[in-house]
């Protein structure tokens, strides 16, 4: 193996084509990092056993071949070198990566040591890269982070009359949002774990915003003729990145939507910015103290009052502007609260409350609870 390649493009490989390198403790060969050189390219790839991520960029290549490196050891080395062309070659078991009077050598394993990627073959759908990157920022703050609850630690793409909504909950907090995508809708629930958003971000991050994502479920060989294949395995492919994860066994609670359309029988309306209530609540959570970190809502028909208190005398309000039908006392847990703000996009928000004990769902204004592209719900929590 023999090629020349910027030293930017390499890097970028290397982190992003690279990021899975090191997970796995348990397997050594996966602090590696695959290089493979072609004609045109170098593609750089990792895994962690349920992921696989890879990019490709340009390089010259005079001689084609591969090697699996330590890729922590190798991005170290290649961030501390200055702009310009890198020359990487394959001898005697050594990676030499030069640069001028830098010269630098690393113990290479055969590439075929690798774990192999399995192929996710099935129905494929196209969603932009700037769609992508709002459903997980949308869903991921409201899945579980409790590994014993995995069916939960998932954003779930559930089909809905011919279309597709991104759900994700930890039984405190809920949202939902629509999915923008055109071919092969899946029929039953993709349950994308969570832990896949942050390495598939890494990826979109150097692709425009309406650049296209080719989305490939795989499905596991039915049991029986008679029984259903289910999703085991998701594939993204843009440009010249790819990557693959396994898919969460187990069911999606089927409730959610029971759950939405309870809350929007609510008859107490209020209307609020968004910005100004989460500035009045990140003020007053000095004041909320504990596990619980609990603060209350005073609602009234011009305004919201958040009041939060804690021992030794410690206690804090303020106020933001609102328009509303109706007067409540309700309670909540103030970071669950302060997410799902945040999920809001910037504008006037609805919410619809019933009762101190039930909870409250989240919109949007400008579109009903029904067609908006976000919505969340929050339970309350006893203050």
């Amino acid at each position: 193996m023999h090629l020349t390649i910027d030293r930017a493009d390499l890097l970028a490989a290397l982190r992003r084509g690279g990021q899975l390198s090191g997970r796995a403790k348990s397997v050594p060969i996966l602090d590696c990092v695959i290089i493979r050189a072609k004609e045109g390219g170098l593609t750089v790839a990792s895994s962690d056993t349920s992921q696989w991520a890879s990019l490709s960029v340009p390089a010259a290549v005079s001689a084609p071949g591969d090697a699996a490196v330590n890729g922590a050891m190798l991005t170290k080395a290649v961030s501390e070198l200055p702009t310009g062309k890198v020359d990487i070659a394959l001898d005697d078991g050594l990676l030499r990566v030069s640069q001028g009077r830098t010269k630098l050598r690393f113990p290479a394993l055969p590439a075929s040591d690798y774990p192999a990627a399995s192929p996710v073959r099935g129905p494929v759908m196209t969603i932009a890269a700037g769609e992508l990157r709002r459903v997980g920022d949308a869903t991921t703050w409201a899945a579980s982070t409790e590994e014993a609850r995995a069916h939960l630690c998932v954003t779930c793409l559930r089909p809905a009359d011919g279309a597709l909504q991104a759900w994700a909950t930890d039984s405190h907090v809920m949202v939902r949002t629509g999915v923008a995508g055109q071919g092969d809708i899946p029929t039953s629930d993709i349950m994308l774990p969570v832990a896949a958003w942050a390495p598939l971000r890494a990826l979109l991050d150097g692709a425009s915003d309406d650049e296209p994502v080719e989305v490939t479920i795989g499905y596991s060989k039915p049991l029986s003729a008679s029984a259903q294949p289910s999703p085991n395995g998701a594939a993204f492919r843009i440009g010249g990145a790819r990557f693959r994860t396994g898919l969460t066994n187990g069911s999606f609670p089927d409730n959610m939507g029971w759950l939405v359309t309870n809350a929007l029988r609510g008859e107490i309306v209020l209307e609020f910015d968004r910005d100004a209530l989460a500035a009045a609540l990140r003020r007053v959570r000095v004041a909320a103290e504990g596990k619980a970190s609990s603060i209350r809502l005073d609602i009234s028909t011009d305004g919201v009052t958040v009041v939060a208190g804690g021992t030794g005398g410690v206690s804090a309000e303020d106020w933001a502007e609102a328009s509303g039908s109706g007067d409540l006392s309700i309670g909540f847990g103030s970071k669950l609260l302060g997410s799902a703000l945040g999920a809001m996009p910037a504008g006037r928000i609805a919410a619809r409350f019933t009762d101190r004990a039930s909870p409250v769902v989240l919109w949007p204004v400008g579109t009903g609870p029904d067609e908006a592209a976000l919505l969340a719900l929050v339970m309350p929590q006893r203050v």
